[in-house]
């Protein structure tokens, strides 16, 4: 491991962001594997403000959605990674943003296992 990327693991305000975001995510996959994934039917996953179903698809599709929440979460990780010693202020923007819209990604998952 490079000094660079211990600095950056060590510190504890970008520590806590990358282990809460994998937290998160992993909650967002196991509420996935107990109750999505056992559906035969379509998912529902979209309701329009008239209380009709304008949008379904298949489990496979809300999978994808939780491996887009990982993707988005390592990229904004690389990118604080890369401000980190240029800007830390930023780098701790983009890393605690970035566990906010995979919360946001956990809220959905958890909003789809009670819809349906």
């Amino acid at each position: 491991m490079s000094k660079h990327l211990k600095n950056f693991l060590e510190d504890r305000y970008i520590l806590f962001p990358l282990i809460a975001g994998v937290v998160f995510w992993i909650i967002s996959l196991v509420l996935f594997f107990l109750k999505i994934s056992a559906l035969e039917k379509n998912v529902i996953i979209h309701f329009n403000p008239g209380g009709v179903i304008d949008l379904a698809g298949s489990s496979s599709t809300v999978l994808l959605i939780i491996f887009y929440f990982l993707v988005f979460f390592l990229m904004n990780q690389a990118l604080a990674y890369v401000f980190y010693f240029r800007e830390k202020v930023l780098s701790y923007l983009v890393s605690y943003a970035a566990v906010w819209i995979i919360f946001l990604g956990m809220v959905l998952m958890y909003s789809l296992t009670v819809i349906n």
